[in-house]
Parts: structure tokens; sequence; C-alpha cells
């Protein structure tokens, strides 16, 4: 199915806990619209043009045990049955994870965070009365499975997707300034399936009342996404969406790490100062990864992007905006002055760890940009340590540098701050003495 942009809106959460879990239910923004029908809600959508029959209500559901403090998440979705919903005027709102209103009726479905069904169940007046499985592939047959009496009926899948329109100010993929301009949507897509009630046998081979009988487990079975230990410190909050890509966020985290003692010390700074990230994925974004200081997050552009190369320059932004005073969000406001500071800074150090180690320079054709490298590494080599500020000379050299790269990376050719010295880049050199390996 087309697949669509979904985000948590957490300014419409709830949360709730018993002994053993805290429930935390959001809704849910999309990119357009998406939702589930019965053939007799999809009927009456037909006969009535009323939309809102083809409605279904869904949230992130995220659980926290509270012994093994282990994280899982899913989509719920409630889908009322015609009579409820017109009942309830189509607000399904109120049933909630295992806590359906007394008198719902309809079919509250669970899917995993990757969009994978994961398992369902139909209620009747508040009561739980069969397992629920859906299917798009084809018809399942009716009749008797295993120790289960099953009824198959047609169900339906809609999206729609929009694109929203902004006026959007943005600076090397950070977006600083976006206003809605309009929106347009393509036509309803209506896709048919199956849905499969089974109820359990009460004896004599015949099916149950639909009223109850049931007396199977009742706790819907949850997709599990696990934060690795070493990665929990560094997160606010995580919009990976499987398993795999949160594993290789942390072994990127870890190779980022081991990689030299820049990233050690950066990655050590960042740990001691409490920095957390939003973690995510936008296809939008003009590199491989993006910092943004706005709002904390960094995104990947697609899964293949996860690696540590692309966390260096955007973990020392990071490191930038817990350094200087109010942050790196103010060089990214028109007209700009100092932002080609920031990120040539950010050059300085991947250059001189990748200089120190090879003997060699990986890009930079800039005189002065070289000039300050070797500078900084013949004083390394006769001190054993980075001097712990800049001498006049090498801040001349820094400077110029800046001013010479900006012409050949257009992406930062904005004004230089002639008194805005690297001084996040000498903080974490402070930290490097002794464990660098020179040639």
């Amino acid at each position: 199915r087309n697949i669509k942009i979904i985000k948590p809106d957490w300014s419409r959460g709830m949360k709730s806990e018993n002994s053993e879990e805290e429930i935390i239910e959001a809704d849910i923004l999309t990119n357009g619209g998406f939702g589930f029908a019965t053939e007799e809600l999809y009927s009456k959508w037909e006969a009535s043009g009323n939309e809102r029959y083809m409605r279904s209500h869904t949230r992130l559901v995220v659980l926290k045990n509270k012994k093994t403090k282990t994280e899982t998440g899913c989509f719920m979705t409630i889908i009322g049955d015609r009579s409820y919903m017109e009942r309830k005027n189509f607000d399904t709102g109120g049933n909630r994870y295992r806590k359906p209103e007394n008198d719902f009726s309809g079919v509250i479905l669970f899917h995993h965070l990757n969009g994978g069904f994961s398992n369902g169940w139909r209620y009747t007046g508040g009561q739980l009365t069969h397992v629920t499985t859906i299917s798009f592939e084809e018809l399942m047959d009716n009749g008797l499975k295993s120790a289960f009496y099953c009824k198959t009926e047609p169900f339906y899948y809609w999206n729609v997707v929009c694109t929203h329109y902004y006026y959007v100010t943005s600076v090397d993929g950070v977006v600083i300034k976006k206003e809605y301009s309009y929106s347009t949507c393509d036509p309803v897509q209506v896709y048919a399936g199956s849905i499969t009630n089974c109820s359990e046998i009460s004896g004599g081979g015949a099916p149950p009342p639909v009223s109850g009988g049931y007396t199977g487990n009742t706790s819907p079975t949850q997709p599990t996404l696990t934060i690795p230990e070493s990665l929990k410190p560094f997160v606010s909050a995580m919009n990976l969406t499987t398993q795999s890509q949160i594993n290789k966020l942390a072994q990127a985290f870890e190779e980022f790490k081991n990689k030299n003692c820049g990233n050690k010390a950066i990655y050590n700074k960042l740990l001691n100062r409490g920095t957390k990230f939003n973690f995510g994925m936008n296809s939008n974004i003009g590199g491989y990864a993006s910092y943004n200081p706005i709002d904390k997050s960094l995104n990947f552009k697609d899964e293949s992007s996860i690696i540590a190369n692309n966390l260096e320059e955007e973990l020392f932004h990071a490191w930038q905006d817990n350094f200087y005073s109010g942050g790196i969000s103010q060089y990214l406001i028109s007209p700009y002055i100092g932002r080609s500071n920031i990120e040539i800074e950010s050059r300085v150090l991947r250059e001189l760890m990748f200089s120190m180690r090879n003997g060699y320079f990986a890009e930079y054709g800039s005189e002065s940009f070289r000039s300050l490298i070797i500078s900084l590494s013949d004083y390394y080599r006769i001190n054993n340590k980075f001097p712990s500020q800049l001498s006049d000379l090498q801040k001349s050299f820094f400077i110029n540098s800046v001013n010479d790269l900006k012409v050949v990376l257009p992406d930062y050719n904005f004004p230089t701050n002639p008194t805005l010295y690297p001084n996040a880049l000498m903080d974490i050199l402070s930290s490097v003495s002794g464990c660098l390996q020179v040639e």
C-alpha cells in the first residue's frame, strides 16, 4: 500500500498505568489519511456518501514494563460496528488500550510499527468474543480451524495521500521557518481484503453465542522494539520504526566512539552533558544525516545512511550546540552571520584526525585550511598535546579557511563572523592529549 508519513501527536497523548506497566497512547498525524472498514460500514458509505462510516481510529501505544524497564510499541486501530458508530456519533475515542467502552461493539486491530499485522479482537457489548485476523492477499476459507469456529467476511482498507505546500526557509536541510500555503490530495484508494473472526467451540461442535464463550488470553500480543542499553542515554524520542534501524544506530554510535580520540571526546562530552536526540528518518534532507538544533532531532535519509561516518559532522554540531552560549540555531537565522564558521569548524576536526593518522589530507585544497591543520599537528608532535587556545596566527588561518572554503562549498556561502573562532573544537582537542597515534 502507499507508504505514509506517520508520527505521534504528543499534544493529544494519554497516560495510564497498572501494577505491571506504564501505558502511553497518542493519536497520529499523517500526510493524508487511512483506515479500515467492515463490509457493513463500506456498504453504508457507498449508499450514503458519508465518509465518516469509513473512519477508523488509530493510535500509537507505547508500553513500559515497570520491572524490566523494557519498552514496546504498536499501532492500535479501533473499528466500531455501524450501530455503535451511529450511537456514538462516530466518536470511538473513549476506547483505550485493554479498556474498551462498556458498550463497544466492533474490532480492535494491532499492527507492528513497521506496518505488519500482529493480531486482533472482536468485541460485542464490551465483551471480547472472537480472535480476529485480516488479509489483503486472498480470502480465507470459511469453516472449522483447529478448535475454533471461524467466519470470513469482506474487509476494506483505504488511504488517501495528500501533499501539503509550505513556504519554507531552510539551511543545509534544517528548516528554520515554515508557513502553510495549501494542500492537494490524490483520489481515495480502496483495497478489498478479508476479515476472519474465530470463536472457541464450547462443546458438541456448535459455535458459542456471539456474546460470550471466549476464555482465551485477552491481552493482545505486542511487537517489541528494544533500545540497546548503550544507546538509551542519548534517546529523547525514538522514531526509527524497525529493530534493524535501531540496532544499526547503536552500532554506528559505538563505531563512531571507537574510530578516533576526537570522536571519543565528543561522545563522552555529549554523554556527560546528558545530551539527548529525537532520532528519526527523513528522506527529504539534503545529505545522509542532519542534526536540527531547534528540535534536537537527528535524522537519517534512509536505513543505509545509519553509519558512523555520517554521525561525525552531526554529533560535532550537537556538541557545538551544547558549547556555544545560545546554541547554534542563532546562526541559522537571517542574515546567517557565522553559519559558515560553524560548518567549517566541524570539518577542521575531521580533517585533523584523518591527517594525523594517515599522514595526508583527505580533501580540502585551501592553503589556509592546510596551514591550520599542519600547525595543530606540529604543536601536538612537539608537546604531546594540543594547545588550549589558538594563536593569533592560527585564528587568522581559521577565518581565512572559512572565507576560502565557502567559495568551493556553496551550501556554506554565508557571511563570515570574523571573531567567531573554533572554541568548541579547541575544547574537544584539550580532551585528547596523549591518545592520538602519530606516525
